[in-house]
């Protein structure tokens, strides 16, 4: 035995030789003592073995293609063998000798376990992916399946309380709209959350002027704190400070903020700034002073944790499940912005969010004259006719109801329904909700409405509880003129209204 013979046997791959004949016989010439453990075939020089009487048809021809082609190109060739039931990784390699066109040698190496082990990882990944996809698609059928109802709940309670002249109804009804409000903010908020933590949120970062966001969000919990004795007060120091962020999610930070202000203060009040970063050039500072009951030095980081409240357990004194400030954090962070806190127990705190800004000036909006078919005649009256479809009976009476007196309103149940009735009228602006259960859903009618020549041009409105940004991006593509998201008050309705058909209030 030469010691090249003996370097091949101490070799822990298989390898083997082979010459391939002008006969297209494919002989081996040469084994190591793995091989032959193997395959339980002894080499040797008085051998007349080729690989048909080794290895089975399948493997046999795999190894032949790959023979053939390293013959024909002279380079390395890599395929995967099975042979008694473990895969090897066989590597084609041409012998430049006298003759380098008929000698390859063949060395495998097993990758049975490594074969498994990535398997063992692919099917972890496939059942993760698996897992991703039912848990995003229950969030996504948990946040409509609340927010519909919801709809109908704080929408009643509005109207309700608008109509009664007893001052303790009333109270009764402004109790079940705050109660209701609240509801859906602990709903959205420990959605985001799961979705910001499991990396599933998209960002869509647009330009907003944080003005218009603040503005919004206060008027929301205005009257909520003015009932409790407490003063809201909003101080916007520079209403031209806009930022390239997620609306929806700087939304529900400055929300999250306002709302735990407006739970832990008992008395006294709560300002919301809108300023330059005097200090840093290019931030613009969203602040929240309140002069609630404080945090204790030793709690300040631990506010921010999830699910984390400094009053605690059964015998916590405030209400909420200690998620908000972990949102505002994360969001914070994720749009390139920070938050920090300053508290005092028993005198306040004062949240600060600062995110890179810019000064646009706001551009004042025209509105055009009235389109002739935004208004038509109807019984000596000069109002807008809408369509509703959807098919939540009260979600569609209590959306007639807000209209009642700006808008003639026809509402269709289902696409069958309204196709029919616009193939009949000719509409100023169509209300769609998405989902509208069997049959056609409310993308796919849109679709079949602007087919019609009659609504090309027609606005026609999401009016839906899939809420999330991504649903509104992907609903506007789709061909949208705007999007109104379930609970949605009569007054953001009809301003949406108003602002769509460009019809002076």
């Amino acid at each position: 035995m030469n010691k090249k013979e003996i370097v091949f046997n101490h070799l822990s791959d298989m390898i083997f030789f082979v010459r391939r004949t002008n006969e297209k016989e494919y002989k081996i010439i040469f084994t190591n003592e793995i091989f032959e453990l193997i395959v339980c075939r002894i080499v040797n020089k008085e051998s007349s073995i080729c690989i048909y009487d080794v290895f089975d048809n399948i493997t046999c021809s795999v190894l032949v293609e790959a023979i053939d082609f390293s013959h024909l190109n002279s380079e390395k060739t890599v395929v995967e063998i099975s042979i008694e039931q473990n895969t090897y990784e066989a590597s084609i390699i041409p012998i430049k000798e006298e003759k380098p066109e008929d000698i390859v040698l063949v060395s495998c190496h097993n990758v049975t376990n490594r074969k498994k082990y990535e398997e063992r990882i692919k099917r972890v990944q496939q059942e993760a992916e698996e897992s991703s996809r039912l848990k995003d698609s229950l969030l996504l059928n948990i946040n409509h399946e609340f927010r519909t109802p919801l709809h109908s709940i704080l929408g009643i309670s509005e109207m309700l309380g608008e109509e009664a002249s007893d001052a303790t109804q009333k109270l009764m009804l402004k109790r079940i709209t705050n109660s209701g409000r609240r509801l859906l903010n602990t709903l959205v908020s420990i959605i985001e959350l799961s979705r910001l933590e499991s990396l599933e949120k998209k960002i869509y970062s647009t330009k907003v002027f944080l003005s218009e966001v603040i503005i919004s969000v206060v008027e929301k919990y205005k009257l909520e704190a003015e009932q409790i004795g407490l003063v809201l007060q909003c101080d916007i120091l520079d209403e031209n400070i806009a930022a390239h962020v997620d609306e929806s999610l700087i939304r529900l930070a400055i929300t999250n903020l306002i709302d735990n202000a407006v739970k832990f203060t008992k008395k006294g009040k709560i300002v919301v700034i809108l300023s330059k970063d005097l200090n840093r050039s290019g931030f613009g500072v969203i602040q929240v002073t309140d002069t609630g009951i404080g945090i204790s030095k030793k709690n300040i980081e631990k506010i921010f944790n999830a699910f984390t409240q400094e009053s605690e357990g059964v015998g916590r004194s405030h209400e909420g499940i200690g998620v908000g400030l972990t949102l505002v954090k994360q969001i914070t962070r994720m749009m390139g912005g920070e938050v920090s806190v300053e508290s005092e127990k028993n005198i306040g705190s004062t949240f600060t969010l600062r995110f890179p800004s810019i000064n646009d000036e706001k551009l004042p909006f025209h509105k055009e004259d009235v389109q002739n078919k935004s208004r038509v005649a109807i019984n000596g009256s000069d109002l807008p006719y809408i369509l509703i479809v959807e098919d939540n009976e009260m979600s569609s009476t209590l959306t007639k109801t807000y209209l009642r007196g700006k808008y003639f309103v026809d509402i269709a149940e289902n696409a069958v329904d309204a196709l029919k009735l616009i193939s009949q009228k000719n509409y100023s602006l169509v209300l769609l909700d998405i989902n509208l259960g069997s049959g056609m859903n409310g993308v796919d009618l849109l679709g079949e409405i602007r087919s019609n020549f009659n609504y090309i041009n027609t606005p026609i409105l999401a009016m839906t509880g899939y809420a999330f940004n991504s649903d509104k991006v992907n609903f506007l593509n789709s061909g949208f003129n705007n999007y109104i998201a379930k609970p949605f008050s009569k007054q953001q309705l009809l301003i949406l209204l108003d602002e769509t058909l460009n019809i002076l209030v």
